[in-house]
């Protein structure tokens, strides 16, 4: 993992802002992001965990931990996609895979609305903006 930590240090001097699933180990124990997610946590993007329907912490979803970085949550559990030859999975698939994209795509429309914001003006905005009413199970 140190050269993953490197190139997120070059793509974050850059101005990228990496976005990462945190992992699905929790029911196997985990208690923080996995790797790279974890790296968010020297400002070197987003760790992303999975909700549910009900927004509570997807049981299968690593939890921020217990040390500070930047972790926000999306819609992670029987997410429509699409698959080969022109389909959609009907049942949805589960996982920080599937609440990533959200996250993903939500930095996209800020950055087309505004381009001149830094890094670290999008990132305030999320955090500033993101609604943790409901949500539970994040230690």
């Amino acid at each position: 993992m140190k050269q993953t930590r490197a190139a997120l240090r070059y793509a974050t001097r850059r101005g990228a802002i990496a976005v990462m699933a945190s992992g699905n180990e929790r029911l196997d124990g985990a208690n923080r992001p996995i790797e790279p997610a974890a790296f968010a946590r020297f400002g070197l993007g987003v760790g992303v965990g999975a909700i549910d329907r009900r927004r509570q912490l997807a049981d299968f979803s690593n939890p921020a931990g217990n040390r500070p970085l930047t972790f926000l949550s999306a819609p992670g559990v029987n997410v429509r996609s699409t698959v080969p030859n022109r389909r959609y999975e009907q049942n949805g698939w589960s996982g920080t895979s599937m609440s990533t994209p959200h996250i993903s795509a939500t930095i996209a429309l800020m950055l087309s609305a505004n381009p001149s914001l830094t890094t670290a003006q999008v990132l305030d905005i999320l955090r500033a903006t993101a609604d943790s009413t409901g949500i539970q199970d994040y230690a």
